[in-house]
Formats: C-alpha cells, sequence, structure tokens
C-alpha cells in the first residue's frame, strides 16, 4: 500500500501552486481569490512519501440556503484536479490505473463536508470513476477546442461562409486592441438582452478578473469598431502556457455588427496560433452557438460535471426548482 498524507490548507496551496508552471489558470491561487475572493475557496493536496504533491485541487466554499457549498465559480469553465504519478520506469497500465484510484480516493476523502456540490473537472480528467465511488453522479458536457500552428492553414479550415463573413467584417470593421472592459461588458450585455436573458457576469466582477489577469499578464482583449468608431463587438480571452480560452464576447447586432464575432475570433486565433498549443472557446451547448464552433474547426472535447447533495429531499427540492442536475 503506498503512503499518502492529506493536506486541506489554502496557504500550502498557494506555495505549491506558484512553482509549478504547467498549472492551468484556473487552478492558480490568484485565479481563484478573484473568482471567489480569498476567504471564499480551499485548497486539498495529496502528498506522497517523498513530500511531492500527486493531487490537488482548489475549489470555492460558500453557503445557500443555510447550507454549505462546493459550487463551480462564475467564469470558471474547470476545477482541476492536478494530477501526477510518480515517475517509474517499470509502472504498467492496470498499477497507473490503480495508483490513479488510490490517490484521487486520497483527495475526494479529504474534501470538507459540504451538503451540496458541483463542479467542472478539467477535460484530461476522463476517469471520474473515483468520484462516482465516493456517491457523486455526473453528467457529461461539451466544450470547442482547437489546435493552435499555421494561421493561415488553421483559416483555410473554417467553414466557407464563415471565411465569408471575416473578409466582409475586415471591410468595414476596425479590430483593436483594447482595455476598456466596460464596453465590452456592454455588448456582452447586449447579446444576452437580445435573447431576454440576464448575464450572471457584473461589470464589478469582470474587472476584477481582468485586472488580476493582467496582473498576471495572463490575458488579451480586442474590439471590433464600426466607421464612426463604435464598438460593437468585444471578446476577452485569458491563457496559461498551454491554453487559451475565450472568455467573454459580446456583440450588438442593432448596430450592424454582422460578422464582427467571426472577425474577433480569427483575430485571436491568430494572435495565439504561435503562443499556446490549444485554443478553448469555452462552451457552449447552446444550438445557436454549438455549430458557430464547430465552423471554426473546433472539436467537440468532453468533460464532467460531478455533482452531490447530502440527502435526496433536498435534491429533489432543488431539481424542481430547476437548481440540479
Amino acid at each position: 500500500m503506498n503512503q499518502f498524507k492529506t493536506i486541506n490548507s489554502q496557504s500550502a496551496y498557494r506555495e505549491w501552486s506558484s512553482q509549478v508552471a504547467e498549472l492551468p489558470i484556473f487552478q492558480r491561487s490568484w485565479w481563484m481569490d478573484a473568482v471567489c475572493e480569498a476567504e471564499n475557496w480551499t485548497a486539498v493536496l495529496v502528498y506522497d512519501s517523498t513530500e511531492e504533491v500527486r493531487a490537488a485541487i482548489a475549489l470555492p466554499i460558500g453557503s445557500k440556503w443555510g447550507l454549505k457549498t462546493r459550487i463551480q465559480a462564475l467564469m470558471t469553465p474547470f476545477s482541476g484536479p492536478y494530477f501526477s504519478l510518480p515517475p517509474s520506469n517499470e509502472r504498467t497500465e492496470i498499477k497507473a490505473k490503480t495508483l490513479y484510484w488510490e490517490i484521487m480516493e486520497q483527495l475526494i476523502s479529504a474534501l470538507p463536508v459540504v451538503q451540496i456540490e458541483a463542479f467542472h473537472l478539467n477535460p484530461e480528467m476522463e476517469d471520474w470513476l473515483p468520484f462516482h465511488w465516493k456517491g457523486y453522479r455526473q453528467t457529461t458536457k461539451y466544450t470547442f477546442r482547437m489546435k493552435m500552428g499555421d494561421a493561415n492553414k488553421i483559416f483555410e479550415q473554417f467553414r466557407g461562409n464563415i471565411r465569408t463573413h471575416i473578409r466582409k467584417a475586415e471591410q468595414i470593421l476596425k479590430v483593436e486592441v483594447s482595455n476598456d472592459i466596460e464596453s465590452l461588458h456592454k455588448v456582452h450585455v447586449a447579446s444576452f438582452d437580445r435573447k431576454n436573458n440576464k448575464t450572471p457576469i457584473s461589470l464589478d466582477y469582470l474587472k476584477g478578473i481582468y485586472n488580476s489577469c493582467r496582473q498576471n499578464s495572463a490575458t488579451q482583449s480586442w474590439v471590433a469598431k464600426d466607421a464612426a468608431g463604435k464598438i460593437v463587438a468585444g471578446i476577452m480571452c485569458v491563457h496559461d502556457a498551454d491554453t487559451a480560452y475565450i472568455l467573454v464576447s459580446g456583440t450588438d447586432i442593432r448596430q450592424g455588427a454582422h460578422g464582427a464575432i467571426q472577425l474577433l475570433y480569427w483575430e485571436a486565433i491568430q494572435y495565439y496560433s504561435q503562443r499556446v498549443k490549444v485554443l478553448d472557446f469555452e462552451g457552449s451547448m447552446l444550438p445557436g452557438v454549438a455549430p458557430l464552433f464547430l465552423g471554426f474547426g473546433g472539436v467537440m472535447t468532453q468533460y464532467s460535471r460531478v455533482f452531490k447533495c447530502s440527502n435526496r429531499w433536498l435534491e429533489a427540492g432543488l431539481r424542481v426548482m430547476g437548481k440540479w442536475g
């Protein structure tokens, strides 16, 4: 039996995560501070006998209806966990899988007890079986990802109508790098307004995340302007060493911004083509959005939403309110 120990410590997680270059942006302690505030998240680390971290996860903590919760943070697509097997030249696939299960069992068992929890695993975490053994359930969700490389070759892979939209938009719109988060938020709100919906992202919340990302050199934003200089569309991307994410976007079609979002996505693709390995369109499973990402050459990529409720009556009530599942 392998010897592991677990620590539930935000400070230990901060120290460890600052030294892990490959850690995804959404698992950085400064990201958690931005989306949850420092007092509203917790972290668990699993150490082996050599004091190396083999698994770690940082998750929000909160309360709702007087109950303790662990719910996926807003604007945070994935919550981990980080996982790393000890090096070995002799480990078989069976032994590797068994060791993975053992480490994940340690991690999940050390999570603080709450009444309601639901969070997203990294797409690379294909095996959610240890969560099942601990009473979690799962639903499969999708994002769309594309490999970066030669931008011209990527462009040729776009669906024909997307290339047409981009070429037409280039004739009437001007793309600029922008730090104007208020204008980006306005066009983001406009995108929701035309569908009679309300965005969950407030301007202050978006500004907080953007400022944290700027301080950590982890963001890039663009806007599209019409001939009069009016901003008609915008996108905000965040990135780590391997992956860029189109995290926020918006278009005000009332301003004649047809093709603007395709043009901005193309701008992001060109910018990141030689900077990261993967671009993640970050969702969406909506019928009007998924085909757009597919048209850009995005590949459907599965990830798991795992969830758990302390008792079936509470879960039944949440389902009736449309807050569960």
